[in-house]
């Protein structure tokens, strides 16, 4: 078991969390949600930027996330500590329950859209709240914050159980436990009893040490597992119980149905165990060091209402044993079922493109070109000592933006693995190209301290767009245009290579200042204009293109001296 770990320690390695996540933000409050909704909901790195709203006027609301798969709402409020001195009381929740009443129907949505911020005013009607509360979606509140809770909170919490408010407090000890679980989470010890029949169940062996069982178990096992009730058997499930959710609701109206006892496996999708250790018997398992790593609310909500469970009731479960420790094979399968569990989509895609052939060969390119100086990371948590790491989704997203002009797309990672992966990564790419992109991303990072919003200087794609606008510069001169095509004897060489990426940065700059003259005119058009919409819109995009392009083109007009050269 985990070493016991003072509220100092927790709030210490939070803390430290948060301020890994600051650059991703505007500001240093906003930080928590990003965390939370990067590492706990799973969102892209745009996806979570896009969800916060958090400054003057926003009536109670610092971000709004909308699961469309469960039709819930979450409206998470934020409060950071600067110290451990104070621990959060019930006067926080209650305030959130408020806010969660203003949202109860789509008239209180229209007026928080009418009466708030413009980024909650944007929010609402980019996620169209109004029309999704008529179609019966649940709003859930989430209240986040590096304070530990106090007995009033707890009692709080509970007395809003079996009600109609949906609520979720993630305080000190739930965000570090969380954040345990990304760095290592701890097994139950048990033992767990699981009984089966031969023919409800099968096996299959991975390896000497990897075995897989599947099996309908009773319900009733389930609700007997060791470490529901303080929550322990869910340490790798990063979320953990949620609570009073849409999809608890359903589970345990079947349960309460003994008419739908027996179709329960039909439509709930099971759960999956993992143990270090598993003795069969007649007819039963006996698990040790176990954890549920998916299935999570089901058991909890079988565990909460055991009085209604038959022994027709029984559960899908898949049980995968596997000790870490004995093999390299069990120590990958455990924390790929852990990662995909909780997380399947940031991690699936790219993971099975690590061994693609055109991966392969760009990083065998890489060491080629630059030796041991430069990684082209086609595997996640690869250990190296080389001075530049570039991992192969960050440069799907600079190549979508830099040689496929389409920058509105450099957010959808997933996607760029999937059914755009031959375009992105075409035969016509190599590793030149892709250090070329990379550098121009480094001189769009580098130049985001000089957009004058804070808000769109932090937005990861405003990266992506500044890489779209120096490529759009850059193809008004045929002999800049050639190195973007051809920029391999340019980067071999190390002065070239260096004054290549003094010409990047200039180009960025410069254009930088064009971008803060268009933001602010958009503004003043348009109090509601919307950077981030606007940014994931081709047709916006290209405008503002057009108006950068017509500038440089009359800065050339007037000084011919100030054309681009690479």
């Amino acid at each position: 078991m985990a070493k016991a770990v003072t509220p100092e320690g927790m709030f210490e390695a939070v803390e430290k969390a948060f301020c890994g996540c600051e650059p991703e933000v505007s500001a240093p409050s906003r930080a928590p949600l990003y965390w939370i909704l990067r590492y706990v909901f799973g969102l892209e790195e745009t996806e979570a930027q896009d969800a916060i709203c958090d400054g003057g006027n926003d009536k109670g609301i610092d971000a709004i996330h909308v699961d469309e798969a469960d039709k819930t709402i979450y409206i998470l409020q934020s409060k950071r500590k600067e110290k451990l001195t104070t621990k959060l009381g019930d006067a926080d929740l209650k305030t959130l329950v408020g806010t969660l009443g203003q949202l109860a129907t789509p008239e209180g949505a229209e007026l928080l859209a009418a009466d708030g911020n413009p980024e909650l005013t944007k929010l609402i009607i980019r996620h169209d709240l109004a029309s999704r509360l008529q179609e019966d979606y649940l709003v859930r509140g989430i209240l986040v914050t590096n304070a530990p809770s106090d007995k009033a909170a707890t009692t709080y919490l509970k007395t809003q159980e079996n009600t109609d408010v949906s609520l979720e407090l993630w305080d000190l000890s739930r965000l570090y436990k969380a954040l345990r679980h990304i760095i290592g989470s701890d097994y139950v010890e048990g033992p767990a009893y699981l009984h089966f029949t031969k023919s409800s169940s099968f096996t299959h062996e991975l390896s000497d040490s990897v075995e897989i069982i599947v099996a309908l178990v009773p319900a009733k096992d389930i609700a007997g597992l060791p470490g529901i009730e303080d929550d322990t058997l869910f340490d790798h499930n990063v979320r953990g119980p949620l609570g009073n959710t849409r999809i608890n609701k359903d589970i345990q109206r079947t349960i309460k149905d003994s008419g739908e006892h027996e179709l329960f496996p039909a439509y709930h999708n099971g759960m999956t165990i993992i143990c270090k250790k598993l003795k069969r018997g007649r007819g039963r398992l006996e698990l040790r060091e176990l954890s549920i790593v998916n299935g999570c609310q089901s058991a909890k909500t079988i565990a909460s209402n055991k009085a209604s469970l038959s022994d027709d009731l029984m559960v899908l479960v898949k049980i995968v044993n596997a000790d870490p420790e004995t093999s390299p094979l069990a120590y990958e399968l455990t924390n790929k079922i852990t990662q995909r569990s909780n997380n399947q989509n940031a991690i699936t895609m790219r993971d099975l493109r690590s061994t693609d052939a055109k991966q392969r060969e760009l990083a065998d390119e890489f060491e080629a070109l630059f030796g041991s100086k430069v990684l082209y990371d086609i595997r996640r948590g690869e250990k190296t000592k080389a001075e530049t790491v570039i991992p192969n989704d960050l440069a799907a997203q600079e190549l979508v933006s830099m040689y496929l002009m389409e920058p509105w797309d450099g957010h959808k990672k997933t996607e760029l693995f999937e059914k755009r992966y031959d375009a992105v990564f075409a035969k016509s790419i190599h590793a030149e190209h892709v250090y070329l992109a990379h550098m121009v991303y480094q001189a769009a990072i580098a130049n985001r301290d000089k957009i004058e919003d804070p808000s769109v200087a932090s937005y990861q794609l405003t990266a992506f767009v500044l890489m779209y606008l120096a490529r759009l510069v850059i193809e008004q001169e045929d002999a800049a245009k050639g190195v973007i095509e051809n920029p391999k004897a340019r980067i071999q060489d190390a002065k070239k290579c260096m004054a290549l990426r003094t010409s990047l940065d200039s180009i960025v700059r410069s254009i930088v200042i064009d971008l803060n003259f268009y933001i602010k005119e958009r503004k003043d058009e348009d109090e509601f204009w919307d950077y981030r919409r606007a940014f994931k819109r081709k047709v916006d995009v290209e405008a503002l293109g057009n108006e950068v392009v017509k500038t440089y083109q009359k800065d050339v007009a007037r000084d011919k001296s100030r054309a681009v050269s690479l």
